[in-house]
């Protein structure tokens, strides 16, 4: 098999093309604008092909020859609502035509996001596939749209959507925050204590990613890759408390933190051009107290099983941000 990846540079585009390459498939990976492989990747045999979202011919170029498309590439934070629909769906929908014209792809996959649905009404009631899509900022709409105009190219490109919940794990810097928080012996909750959430540590992820690849039953489908089990935030943080063998002061701050916090952080955002994970947005992201899916159609379909324990996961993300200067 060979495998184009955008997104190599960032968290899950990263793993996806390192278990890739361990898996014998020739990888290529798109570089944008001069960028250079990731310091974890530089040493793997990876292809590369310099090519631009605003040039049809360098991404026809970088899809010749290629069986399988992982689209892991876009944003997960931007200066407006604009901004994710650049980001998000602008480059699905050129890599997509560019695709379109080579008879040789097999498969697109394309990586969106639980944030697509609307939050689940309780605990024992999670999300499905085929539940409607109400997301509930912009960051969630703009991955459904890039889901429609996806399956707008559906007659021409077998499709196949994946929508990954709370993802954890080496090279992640989301989690890195409450990580560090808790090396300095803080644990802070911010009116999330008693919300839950879906989860998924990195690698888990991208073997069902590759599973959804390979399977023929997959085409035109949607899956939620995530644990069995939803965790509360709580118990989140508790098991990295565990992992990291560190104490902290547990804080219970008022749910409107987010938000005031975001109020403060979006002007700094604007002066600098450098969009920033506290926003108002991402205050709206947080505000449901279920956000949680059911991994039941990837487990029956795919073969799905995700196997790596909360705790030797949050370990093992620990661990690789000591070893590597993060923490």
């Amino acid at each position: 098999m060979r495998a184009l990846v955008t997104g190599s540079s960032g968290f899950v585009g990263s793993h996806l093309a390192e278990e890739l390459v361990r898996q014998n498939c020739t990888v290529r990976v798109i570089l944008r604008g001069g960028a250079r492989f990731a310091p974890w990747l530089k040493d793997l045999p990876l292809e590369c092909a310099e090519a631009e979202y605003t040039n049809p011919e360098s991404l026809q170029r970088a899809l010749r020859g290629v069986d399988i498309v992982f689209h892991a590439g876009g944003v997960t934070k931007a200066l407006t609502p604009n901004g994710y629909i650049d980001g998000n769906v602008l480059p699905t929908k050129a890599l997509l035509e560019a695709a379109s014209v080579e008879k040789n792809i097999r498969r697109f996959v394309l990586v969106s996001s639980l944030a697509v649905m609307s939050p689940a009404s309780g605990l024992g009631e999670p999300v499905r596939e085929d539940d409607v899509p109400r997301p509930v900022e912009a960051y969630g709409r703009s991955k459904l749209i890039a889901e429609l105009v996806a399956r707008a190219y559906s007659d021409r490109v077998p499709i196949t959507i994946i929508r990954p919940p709370a993802v954890y794990g080496p090279r992640d810097r989301d989690f890195l925050k409450v990580f560090a928080l808790i090396q300095k012996h803080v644990n802070p909750y911010y009116g999330n204590a008693k919300k839950y959430t879906s989860i998924i540590h990195a690698r888990d992820l991208v073997d069902g990613m590759i599973r959804a690849a390979l399977s023929p039953q997959a085409a035109g489908r949607a899956y939620f890759l995530c644990n069995d089990e939803p965790l509360s935030w709580r118990e989140l943080q508790t098991a990295m408390k565990t992992a990291m063998q560190r104490r902290a002061l547990d804080l219970y701050l008022p749910g409107c933190t987010p938000t005031l916090a975001a109020w403060c952080a979006e002007p700094i955002s604007k002066l600098t051009k450098k969009p920033s994970i506290i926003n108002r947005e991402k205050a709206r992201l947080g505000r449901p107290r279920y956000w949680i899916a059911s991994n039941e159609r990837a487990r029956a379909e795919l073969g799905f099983d995700p196997k790596i324990s909360l705790i030797d996961g949050l370990a093992e993300t620990y661990r690789w941000y000591t070893e590597n200067g993060w923490l």
